[in-house]
């Protein structure tokens, strides 16, 4: 048993990796949407396992505060009229108001700090 409780434990943790891992490349397909990804990237997608059945489905369904999570992720901080930018290049239509609310309502993920009059994003470390 104990030799088998070692591989158990890391099946667990892989596992656990995989799915934040498929919960991260779906929330990015979402912010992506049909603008920068097409149909039969979707077909890729699912030889790696992770099942999209819509580009316009995915988008719907992804929550404001996880598209926020995954664009701060790409840079240390991030200033709330820029991500206001980011997200309308992207066809988001949202407003600056939504924005912070998602990252006020996720405070255990988003740190917020302000400059002078400016307020700045990051990804809160764990």
């Amino acid at each position: 048993m104990n030799q088998l409780r070692a591989h158990f434990v890391e099946f667990r943790d892989l596992a656990e990796q995989a799915h934040v891992l498929h919960e991260r490349i779906r929330t990015n397909v979402g912010v992506l949407g049909a603008g920068f990804l097409k149909e039969q990237e979707l077909s890729t997608l699912a030889a790696e396992g992770i099942m999209i059945a819509n580009l316009n489905e995915q988008r719907r369904n992804t929550k404001l505060w996880r598209a926020v999570r995954e664009i701060v992720r790409q840079a240390t901080r991030v200033r709330i009229v820029e991500l206001e930018a980011v997200l309308d290049s992207l066809s988001f239509k949202v407003s600056r108001q939504a924005i912070e609310s998602a990252i006020s309502t996720h405070p255990h993920v988003f740190r917020i700090t302000k400059k002078g009059r400016e307020k700045f994003v990051s990804i809160r470390e764990h």
